[in-house]
């Protein structure tokens, strides 16, 4: 009777229980259908299927434009869906000096590796250097930035939009060691690399490359996208909340979350002091990983990021109290300091000058550099590291007149790091126009001042191999190679001291067609109109792809001409440079020779000598 109770009292809750419990399985399940079909789920699948070369890779060797088009299309496509990519380069040192770049490798999520043997392209593809200049391509590394200042100077390649991993794994504050691609590989992936020197310090710019050199390569850029997802991935997921959340979103806010993760670290260089004050601080403290994060460095893509104004906003005036222009403090105290100029007010800094000076502002182009100017961002308003924006390029202006070269303030404008990359990367698109237009070639073999003689680099190649693994070249090759040198030498037989000779050779030779591209187009400009022509066109680029919205007021497309018109009709700018601003030259110049003459920019000053003493003033 008692059991009978007993079980009649337990049959309700297993009734409500069993259902409940069903009902929970069938959540369960229904989220982890949802989790399964979620981007970051998929995406992180795709990315630990192949952690470093493998069965599950692919590595397309490029020796040419040609090669590079058949792979194009599916790298494009990868980037395109996740614009992060692995990036590393490989070179040869001869007796400690580096040589130019022979390999820039690629990589992306779904595990492609491009290797880009620049050593042998006679000509860069313009989609490939779309990718590198792109800023929104984020390009992942350890000690990318040398990577990058190494492509600018030794192939004209631009590469922006670069990360230091190093910078994510100190804030995510568990990689304990060194912060090498080795290391980080090791910690993150559980992937040993293979650093054996004689793999690394190989000759890079052999004619055929190992299976082992190929694999090492392809595996610096793979490993490099790889530690980054995990480490972005990391963060999407800090929280219990924000890993719920990370589910939910789309391949272009996961794409955007990303870019939100990396923004503080663009084209940031790393320093070992950042490390050493992690660990340092680490080491003591009881704070969470993500509060313990270092100094961010100042410095982007080689040009430190301003620390102090660009606009001190200082006046200076003329004798009798008129503003002339606002200035620095450096300038405003050198008036003081060299007894030309007493100061009037503190603040603002105002100086008043003891001597009439040569010119008054007049017109809009003379206000605009009394105008008080904000110290922001002139695209976004961001008033955080920015940059020096020159807006006609230097590469052009140093063959200007100096009645164009004086008092360029008007086209120097503040922008954040992220507007002046994506600044950079409409500027590169305007110069391959003027190429075309003007007949000044970029990333062509006539657009360099040495280039490569492939008959003397084909026994240079051959010299390297023979001097360093003569014996253990197989037969035929070794036969082959030393054919190459007994046609170069016009011998029958191939001394030691030949093939050391031949290792050592230089097959750089001066290109004799050589012109700048941007001396071509200053050029080209002087025959047909003048050179304010070509300044109006970089404002206008410039204003058509940023559309800026925080400009000084007074910022005119027209600045130099009303500038110069008012300077010309009082005859106080030399008359013969004028002519070459405004209406160009009916005769060629030799601009080498006409920017070494170093002309005076005035023309005859009007009749204001008089110097002021303290007591007129």
């Amino acid at each position: 009777m008692a059991e009978t109770s007993s079980s009649s009292l337990l049959r309700p809750r297993r009734e409500w229980l069993l259902p409940a419990l069903s009902t929970a399985g069938s959540v369960l399940l229904a989220y982890e259908i949802w989790r399964r079909r979620s981007n970051i789920y998929n995406l992180n699948k795709e990315i630990h299927s192949h952690r470093s070369v493998g069965s599950k890779t692919k590595v397309s060797l490029v020796n040419s434009e040609e090669d590079w088009s058949k792979i194009s299309k599916q790298l494009k496509r990868d980037i395109d869906h996740f614009p992060f990519i692995g990036v590393d380069t490989e070179w040869v040192n001869v007796k400690g000096k580096g040589r130019p770049i022979s390999m820039l490798q690629l990589a992306t999520y779904s595990g492609h590796c491009a290797l880009i043997r620049l050593c042998r392209m006679h000509r860069i593809p313009d989609d490939l250097r779309y990718i590198l200049a792109n800023p929104g391509i984020i390009k992942a590394g350890v000690g990318i930035l040398e990577d990058s200042n190494k492509l600018l100077v030794d192939h004209n390649l631009d590469l922006v939009g670069c990360l230091d991993l190093r910078h994510l794994a100190v804030r995510e504050g568990s990689i304990p060691g060194k912060l090498g691609l080795q290391s980080l590989a090791h910690f993150y992936l559980d992937v040993m690399l293979d650093k054996d020197w004689r793999l690394r310090g190989g000759d890079w710019e052999a004619e055929e490359l190992s299976a082992a050199q190929l694999n090492y390569a392809a595996n610096d850029a793979l490993v490099a996208v790889n530690i980054l997802w995990v480490l972005l991935h990391s963060n999407l997921k800090r929280t219990l909340m924000s890993c719920i959340y990370s589910y939910r979103l789309s391949q272009t806010q996961l794409v955007n979350r990303c870019h939100e993760i990396v923004y503080p670290y663009m084209d940031i260089g790393f320093t070992s002091k950042d490390w050493k004050k992690f660990v340092r601080e680490g080491s003591t403290t009881t704070e969470p990983k993500d509060k313990v994060r270092p100094r961010v460095p100042s410095k982007a893509r080689g040009n430190a990021t301003r620390k102090t104004p660009l606009y001190h906003n200082c006046q200076l005036q003329a004798p009798d109290g008129q503003v002339l222009c606002t200035c620095d403090i450096k300038k405003a105290e050198w008036y003081i300091k060299k007894n030309i100029g007493v100061l009037v007010c503190e603040d603002p800094l105002t100086v008043r000058l003891k001597f009439e000076p040569s010119g008054r502002p007049e017109g809009k182009a003379g206000e605009y550099y009394m105008s008080v100017k904000p110290n922001i961002c002139v695209v976004c308003g961001s008033e955080e590291s920015y940059l020096r924006k020159n807006v006609v390029p230097h590469e052009y202006r140093r063959y200007f007149p100096a009645v164009m070269k004086d008092h360029q303030s008007h086209d120097v404008l503040l922008m954040c790091v992220r507007c002046h990359q994506l600044s950079n990367l409409h500027d590169a698109n305007l110069r391959t126009k003027l190429s075309i237009e003007c007949n000044a070639p970029i990333g062509t073999e006539n657009d360099v001042k040495l280039r490569d003689n492939f008959d003397m680099k084909r026994v240079k190649s051959a010299g390297r191999a023979l001097h360093t693994a003569m014996n253990k070249l197989p037969e035929d090759r070794k036969n082959e190679l030393l054919q190459v040198l007994k046609d170069h030498y016009k011998v029958d037989d191939i001394t030691k001291d030949m093939i050391a000779m031949a290792s050592e050779c230089d097959f750089h030779e001066i290109n004799s067609n050589y012109t700048p591209h941007s001396r071509a187009v200053v050029q080209h400009y002087l025959k047909e109109g003048g050179l304010m022509e070509l300044e109006v066109r970089w404002r206008k680029h410039f204003l058509a792809t940023m559309k800026p919205k925080y400009l000084p007021p007074l910022w005119s497309v027209n600045h130099q001409e009303e500038r110069l018109g008012v300077k010309a009709a009082e005859n106080r700018i030399d008359q013969e440079q004028y002519i070459l601003a405004t209406q160009g030259a009916s005769e060629d110049i030799d601009l080498e020779e006409y920017r070494k003459l170093k002309k005076s920019q005035l023309g005859i000053n009007p009749e204001h000598t008089k110097v002021y003493k303290d007591k007129d003033i």
